[in-house]
């Protein structure tokens, strides 16, 4: 008698075949998943760094314009035109007159001339520092705090500047 030739797999075969493929799976699952946490970590990074140097672009470009002028009466209590800076930390205070305003609305009666201030600010719903841009486009001899401002936010979760 002769016997007839194996026609199939054997459960043992079967088993370790799947095994071995489960293996590769997870490794191959593994591989993704830390390329993508890779991936996000990266992306952060260069989103960071992008609202960085936009902030830095903004400082640079009302810097550049500043100016001081003794055309005023230098007796008033808050001139003008001035450059004050309050060494503060992690974020000092930067108030200074420039000539970047840049009017919005024909017959608006506005000049070029603003007053830029650089501060710190504490978000309340984060309790994290801010760093913000106010500019106050309406120059007087008033107290800062009393004049009409545009606030804008440059960066979020500042450690210092």
């Amino acid at each position: 008698m002769t016997r007839a030739r194996q026609a199939g797999l054997t459960l043992i075969e079967v088993m370790i075949a799947i095994a071995i493929m489960a293996l590769m799976m997870a490794l191959a699952w593994t591989t993704i998943r830390n390329t993508q946490e890779a991936r996000s970590s990266v992306e952060d990074y260069e989103q960071r760094n992008h609202e960085i140097r936009a902030a830095m672009a903004r400082v640079v470009n009302d810097f550049e314009s500043a100016y001081l002028s003794k055309n005023e009466d230098m007796t008033q209590a808050h001139p003008r035109t001035m450059m004050i800076i309050k060494p503060e930390e992690p974020i000092p205070s930067v108030r200074f007159s420039t000539l970047n305003h840049r009017v919005l609305w024909a017959d608006a009666k506005e000049s070029e001339q603003t007053v830029i201030e650089y501060l710190p600010y504490t978000n309340k719903e984060t309790g994290k520092l801010d760093w913000v841009r106010r500019e106050q486009r309406r120059e007087s001899n008033q107290p800062p705090e009393l004049e009409p401002s545009e606030y804008d936010l440059l960066l979020s979760d500042v450690v210092g500047i």
